[in-house]
């Protein structure tokens, strides 16, 4: 038999040395390159891998992106060679499928328990037959190890991943990480293509891309689906692709998609979506902003990002607010002596002087965390936001020793963080933040970073709901994750995904929670499908999956890996397709190699049902389409027009039969958040061009108090 190909995917750890001793056995590099997509030569200080083609495929169906990336790679070299294949993680994103080709035949991967999965690797490579394994180490980067890539040849690998759209202030975000810190090899000598099909239950207001503008066409394929495509040929991959849609603003309300086998319990997806009806107090606060200005800051443009960012905050403060910036890498230092209030004397010294800061040296949170947490006043309101790209390479990143800190001396400070680009260590920041009542966000350098900015500050001034509870009455449900009570920010909303015993049935979803203090409970009425009943959604389950083993992942960095966290998390990755801490994807030659050695193809099947599902739903879609007499129309998309551009409103379309958590609601309210169900009345003629849509949106609030300063006495 040939030699064939091997693959070997893993994530790279920060500071985890078993992982990288782990990775070193396989000749992984602890230092890769960044790109979304490159192979890199193993072992050797030699360019990445030429890219004949990057194709990306994704789809939106009501708030669930699902992302296909394929590309081909030609090995110029007359001899065969190893290479690594590296994929930054999108935020919220699972892996559900992997595959690379050999003569021109697609293998595809399983899910197997991690040191099962190892031992069948080194068993078949010592016969020379390799396999190809992925694993799962941290969060950062996915890496694929490909052998041999045949001299003066090429090498075809595709990725898929699941996750869910990032909802804030009625605007939807989509991103595909596109940056590389290496500036050699980011060159696509052939096509690099992106389409994305947005389908929507929920009108929508408007679309842009920040990124790209008017290089991005798009078209009106039917009522509720929309399609965007970018080609060029000789593209860097030095750019995100970042798409932003506007939803229709309505009252609060409670969406349900759900699904259910025919053989197995359900699963469902709840959204809260705060609407413009509750009103969120204000009141005044101490700002404590933490500047990253390490060295790798000076990646991508990142200091830059930073110091537009600090701008919006602190420009945007209100006379009330009073603010200290500390600069930190390895030791913190921080500009004023006490926290002072936003005069346009101190405002203006803190941008000069964060201006004149070169980015450089280590990074060492800790110590920087330490010291924001003592320029508090006793009795007053304060919120620590920090900027930074994440990569701490001194001091500590257990993220136990930090609990332990925000206990003993965090007396109720909020913990913000605004984390720059695709490498930001996304556990320990949502860790700071969540555990304090804040919000963890990333942003690519693409987007438009004063109106995340300026949004992210609108969370911290107005908490909206909180102490929120979720239960479901008449219909047995379970596992719901993640776990509560929860919080929902000024523009965000709630997404809790949970499983409901076989044969569902009608049953009332209560969300109970407090704005400004005041009690106020959220209810609606469902009905749960029956075994095989309704559409179809069975990616549901593999969701739902993924975030019960991100949660039990936390559990154990905290706490410490129990054998029943670990059995827990073997057993949810092998059932449902989920690679993480205890599994991995093993992809065999062939299918009498799985039968050899006693593995199930569960994820091969349980990817077939998905795309069965997909295919059934893109359908019926252009099924009404047809119905309809609906035919393509042109959508202008822009990137930042000036401020005063407002978009007119647009026409109706038809009303459509509204889902599972659809429906205009007299009582309730109406969610118009990614990831809910039907609703009745989408539509619009065409998406018109318009960003700035998130500084719009937080217009449309009531009023806050003036911003106006004056000057320091």
């Amino acid at each position: 038999m040939p030699h064939s190909a091997g693959l070997r995917l893993s994530e790279i750890p920060f500071g985890a040395a078993v992982a990288l001793a782990a990775l070193a056995a396989f000749g992984a590099s602890p230092r890769p390159a960044r790109a979304a997509g490159l192979l890199v030569p193993s072992g050797s200080p030699g360019a990445p891998l030429e890219i004949v083609s990057h194709r990306v495929g994704v789809e939106i169906d009501n708030g669930i992106a699902r992302t296909r990336v394929e590309q081909v790679f030609r090995n110029r070299r007359p001899e065969a060679l190893e290479a690594v294949y590296r994929f930054p993680v999108p935020a919220d994103a699972t892996i559900s499928h992997l595959s690379l080709w050999i003569g021109g035949r697609e293998l595809t991967g399983e899910v197997v328990e991690r040191a099962r999965a190892r031992a069948v690797y080194e068993e078949i490579t010592q016969s020379k037959r390799d396999p190809a394994l992925l694993e799962q180490a941290s969060y950062k980067l996915f890496e694929c190890r490909v052998f041999p890539v045949p001299g003066n040849g090429e090498q075809r690998v595709a990725i898929e991943y699941l996750q869910p759209v990032e909802l804030d202030a009625g605007i939807a975000t989509y991103t595909y990480p596109l940056e590389t810190r290496a500036a050699t090899g980011s060159l696509v000598t052939g096509e690099l293509s992106v389409t994305v099909d947005l389908l929507s239950e929920v009108p929508l207001a408007g679309v842009e891309c920040p990124s790209h503008g008017e290089r991005l066409a798009a078209v009106r394929i039917a009522a509720g689906h929309y399609r965007f495509s970018h080609e060029e040929r000789g593209a860097s991959l030095d750019e995100d692709l970042v798409i932003r849609y506007a939803l229709e603003a309505g009252e609060t309300g409670i969406d349900v998609v759900a699904d259910a086998p025919a053989d197995d319990d359900g699963t469902f997806l709840l959204t809260l979506t705060p609407g413009d009806d509750i009103e969120a107090s204000v009141a005044p606060l101490d700002f404590i902003f933490l500047l990253d200005v390490s060295g790798s800051m000076s990646y991508e443009g990142r200091i830059d990002i930073a110091h537009r960012a600090l701008k919006a905050f602190i420009e945007g403060m209100r006379p009330v607010d009073r603010f200290q910036v500390i600069l930190f890498n390895i030791a913190p230092q921080p500009l004023f002596e006490k926290v002072l209030p936003p005069t346009d004397e101190a405002l203006g010294g803190a941008l000069r002087a964060v201006a004149a800061r070169k980015p450089g040296g280590g990074t060492d949170l800790f110590p920087a965390l330490q010291m924001a947490l003592g320029e508090r006043t006793a009795g007053r309101p304060a919120a620590i936001v920090l900027i930074s790209d994440g990569q701490s390479n001194e001091g500590t990143e257990e993220h136990a020793r930090f609990v332990e800190l925000l206990r003993r001396e965090g007396g109720g400070v909020r913990i913000f963080t605004f984390g720059v680009g695709n490498e930001v260590n996304r556990p320990l920041l949502a860790r700071l933040a969540e555990g304090t009542g804040g919000l963890a966000d990333v942003v690519s350098s693409t987007d438009d970073i004063e109106a995340r900015a300026e949004a992210l500050r609108d969370k911290v001034e107005r908490p909206v709901v909180s102490d929120i509870e979720i239960a479901v009455e008449g219909v047995e449900a379970a596992d719901i994750v993640p776990a509560g009570p929860y919080r929902i920010f000024a523009g965000g909303q709630l997404r809790v995904h949970g499983r409901f015993k076989k044969g569902g049935g009608p049953a009332r979803i209560v969300a109970s929670g407090a704005v400004a203090g005041e009690p106020r409970t959220f209810e609606r009425a469902v009905s749960l499908p029956g075994p095989g009943a309704g559409v179809r959604r069975p990616e549901l389950a593999r969701m739902w999956a993924w975030k019960t083993t991100d949660a039990l992942a936390q559990k154990a960095r905290l706490e410490g890996e129990s054998e029943a966290i670990r059995a827990r998390g073997v057993a949810l990755g092998v059932r449902y397709g989920v690679v993480g801490p205890w599994t991995s994807f093993l992809v065999l030659e062939s299918e009498q190699q799985y039968a050899q050695f006693g593995i199930e193809r569960k994820n091969a099947a349980r990817r077939e049902v998905e795309e069965a599902a997909r295919r059934d739903r893109r359908a019926a879609a252009a099924d009404a389409a047809r119905t309809a007499s609906s035919y393509p129309t042109s959508v202008p998309v822009a990137s930042t027009p000036p401020a005063d551009r407002r978009p007119p409103r647009p026409a109706p379309e038809p009303e459509r039969p509204s889902g599972v958590g659809g429906g205009r609601r007299s009582s309730g309210g109406r969610s118009w958040g990614g990831g809910g169900g039907g609703s009745s009345g989408l539509g619009l003629v065409a998406l018109l061009a318009g960003a700035g849509l998130v500084a719009r949106r937080l217009a449309k609030r009531r009023p806050l108090p003036s911003r106006q300063r004056t000057p320091e006495k």
